[in-house]
């Protein structure tokens, strides 16, 4: 199953170096996990879970378990869900976002966190170490699979530095920024909007969310253009008005 998923991934993308993680709704109801919607957002929340009960456990900064959760959206856009095991893709996610964090862990102590994450139903099957060995091989062979998909390209840009900057240029309060990285947080760790909205855009939502939730009206700028403009010209209150109900 682990050659014939990579072979289908090449298939599908003969030149990942160009490859933008970007879906339209349209397009992202026919990918293969969003075509199962119920299972995956089940699956999904639970792989959420378990990165973060990880990300405890094996002491990781944010910045891992963040590339993570984007490595397992991108994976899951490829791969139909039900066809892999979501700890053991949760783990390999964690596994390699840790090496390309450069704070890595050793393979055997990622899986021994997937057997605690486990350990109730797996209570009655082989020994501990069978078990874990099983996990180990299973990650190292999950991870070629996830590079193919990622085309190698594993940086995953993050929100939270275009969201200090433009509520510092905004003289925002420290307290709605707050709320604008809690925001940014969920709607990547809990939604699919890592794949359908650009960095820029999803900081820029995230601060017009916890302005509206705060009551807060943002000034425009001093030229007249209105706030979102320093980040990018492009990006309309209809584009943000509309990922709020998206």
């Amino acid at each position: 199953k682990i050659e014939s998923s990579l072979m289908t991934t090449k298939n599908i993308f003969p030149e990942k170096s160009r490859f933008i993680w970007r879906f339209s709704c349209k397009k992202l109801n026919q990918l293969p996990s969003c075509i199962y919607k119920n299972l995956n957002d089940n699956q999904q929340q639970m792989t959420n879970e378990d990165e973060l009960q990880q990300r405890q456990e094996l002491a990781l900064q944010f910045t891992c378990i963040f590339s993570a959760v984007v490595y397992m959206h991108r994976f899951l856009m490829i791969h139909p869900c039900q066809e892999f095991k979501q700890e053991i893709i949760g783990a390999c996610c964690l596994f390699l976002s840790c090496k390309v964090n450069e704070c890595p862990r050793a393979v055997l102590d990622v899986s021994e966190q997937v057997f605690k994450l486990n350990k109730d139903q797996n209570e009655q099957m082989k020994t501990k170490e069978k078990i874990i060995q099983t996990y180990c091989e299973n990650i190292v062979e999950y991870e070629n699979v996830l590079l193919s998909t990622l085309g190698f390209c594993v940086t995953v840009e993050q929100p939270y530095m275009q969201i200090a900057k433009t509520t510092q240029a905004l003289s925002l309060s420290r307290e709605l920024n707050d709320i604008a990285y809690n925001l940014a947080t969920k709607s990547i760790f809990l939604t699919l909007f890592s794949m359908k909205y650009s960095t820029n855009l999803i900081a820029c939502f995230s601060i017009y969310l916890a302005a509206s939730m705060s009551d807060i009206t943002i000034q425009d700028n001093p030229n007249g253009s209105e706030w979102f403009h320093l980040v990018n010209e492009e990006i309309t209150e209809q584009r943000l008005m509309g990922m709020s109900i998206a």
